[in-house]
This record gives structure tokens, C-alpha cells and sequence, in this order.
């Protein structure tokens, strides 16, 4: 599964499950920079396959690099591009399955990394929680319709 890693390790890595994430300083975005260069809509990452992953600048003020090149359209990304948001850089990373028969070996999370932390992903949050409520929402309402539609056409 790809992940995205902030290089700096200010946050822990992403893991790419979704097929579209918007990316900025504004809280709601799904993955939040909040570094004063980053604008609050950013840039958007497509994820299509593990093969297929795309990103566009969405009209920052300051741009969005691949690799060091300043990116005008959609770009197709490969594991190993270097991402930059302002002054963060976020690599695009496809693990490699390991064939070891042990397991690797396991560092208490504590122990990861000095100071990082989990980014808020409040866009991926709540859109992940709203599908459900829509969903409960939705069963009641089309419930009384078809109880409405019964006694209509009785």
C-alpha cells in the first residue's frame, strides 16, 4: 500500500487508501500542512492504483514541485518522488513486501520518532463518517416513502 512521508517526520506517514485527497493549511483539508507558505487549498493527490497516482496544484500561491520542478497540470507520480508544499516535502513510498520468514522486529511507538505525531486528516475523518450518516439518514426517509407511495395507491 503506498504511503505519503513527510521527510522532516513532523507527522506520521499516510497511508493512501482513499482515492482523493486535498492537501493544505486549511484544517478541513485531508492532509493538513499547517506551515504559513502552504495555502489553504493546495494541491490535490488522485490515487487511481498503486500504479496510477496523480497530483495538481489547485492555484497556490506559492506552487507545487515534483522532484524540484514546478508542476502546471495534472503529474503522474512513481514511488520515490519528492513532493513539495511550500517548504515540506512529502515522499511517496511503495513498502516492499518482505520475504523473511521472522517478523520485523517490533519498536514501541513512543520509540518511532522524537516528536512526531499524527497529522489531523479531518477531511478523510469526516468523509469516512458522513457516508454512514447519510446512509442512516437515508434508510428512515425512504422507509415513509415507500409506506407513503403503499397508502397512495391504495
Amino acid at each position: 500500500m503506498l504511503k505519503l512521508y513527510f521527510r522532516d517526520q513532523r507527522c506520521a506517514p499516510v497511508r493512501l487508501m482513499d482515492s482523493r485527497y486535498a492537501i493544505g493549511r486549511d484544517p478541513g483539508n485531508d492532509i493538513v500542512v499547517d506551515e504559513e507558505e502552504v495555502s489553504p487549498l493546495h494541491a490535490e493527490l488522485w490515487v487511481e492504483t498503486e500504479r496510477r497516482v496523480f497530483i495538481t496544484d489547485i492555484g497556490s500561491t506559492r506552487g507545487t514541485l515534483v522532484n524540484d520542478q514546478l508542476i502546471h497540470t495534472r503529474t503522474l507520480l512513481k514511488a520515490g518522488d519528492i513532493i513539495r508544499v511550500g517548504r515540506v516535502e512529502l515522499e511517496l513510498v511503495q513498502p516492499v513486501e518482505s520475504v523473511s520468514v521472522l517478523p520485523p522486529p517490533q519498536v514501541p511507538a513512543a520509540e518511532q520518532v522524537a516528536g512526531q505525531r499524527d497529522c489531523p486528516l479531518a477531511g478523510a475523518a469526516r468523509r469516512g463518517r458522513g457516508w454512514w450518516r447519510a446512509g442512516l439518514l437515508a434508510l428512515p426517509a425512504s422507509l415513509l416513502l415507500i409506506a407513503g407511495m403503499a397508502v397512495w395507491l391504495d
